[in-house]
């Protein structure tokens, strides 16, 4: 009876798809500043951002050789993890393809959503010092984001340096000066509120 009732709830339980499925030698490292386990990729709704490498083998000449590609920021817009499928794979089947699209500053990697082909933001993950450059991708990733001055913002990944670009074209805004992220985000709330608030910001900041 107890196995019967086993098999009854595996029956049951519904069957979740892989959502991100990658080709051979391509390794999704890092999933929205978050270390990806056993291949086991989490779609967030909205903006997406990887961080995927390719350490295998290509064609050269008659023959394969082992190759890796340092791993890249790689961004998704408009997802719907409910319904989106993601597969990735390296752009090349070749090293001189490689090393053409290296030469010409172009996406490595291929990114296909519901099978098909979508444009997407692709750079190199700036490298630690040190023999191990890659050995903690996440923190690479969180550092590249802090001095890029992006943010995750309700399935957006947005820029505040550009936010902070538009805004200070605009009449009466503050002016800026070496910025961190706290700095960048203060602005573009200040300049984001109306006089009342702004008065009501400068009395608690007078207060403090």
């Amino acid at each position: 009876m107890r196995l019967f009732l086993l098999l009854v709830a595996a029956v049951s339980l519904p069957l979740s798809a892989k959502q991100v499925d990658t080709a051979r030698y391509v390794n999704v490292l890092v999933a929205n500043e978050n270390l990806v386990q056993f291949d086991e990729v989490t779609l967030q709704q909205g903006d997406n951002q990887f961080v995927v490498e390719f350490d295998g083998r290509l064609k050269k000449k008659n023959k394969e050789e082992s190759i890796s590609v340092r791993p890249q920021i790689i961004v998704l817009s408009d997802i719907d993890p409910q319904t989106d499928k993601i597969e990735i794979e390296l752009a090349a089947k070749t090293h001189k393809q490689l090393g053409k699209l290296e030469d010409d500053n172009l996406p490595l990697f291929n990114v296909y959503k519901n099978e098909q082909l979508i444009d997407t933001k692709q750079r190199e993950l700036p490298a630690a010092p040190g023999i191990f450059p890659y050995k903690d991708p996440v923190a690479l990733v969180k550092q590249y984001n802090k001095e890029q001055g992006l943010i995750f913002d309700s399935g957006n990944i947005r820029s505040l340096k550009e936010e902070l670009e538009t805004i200070q074209q605009q009449p009466g805004t503050l002016s800026t000066t070496a910025e961190t992220e706290a700095t960048l985000q203060l602005k573009i709330w200040y300049n984001r509120a109306n006089d009342e608030e702004r008065a009501a910001f400068k009395k608690w900041l007078s207060e403090q």
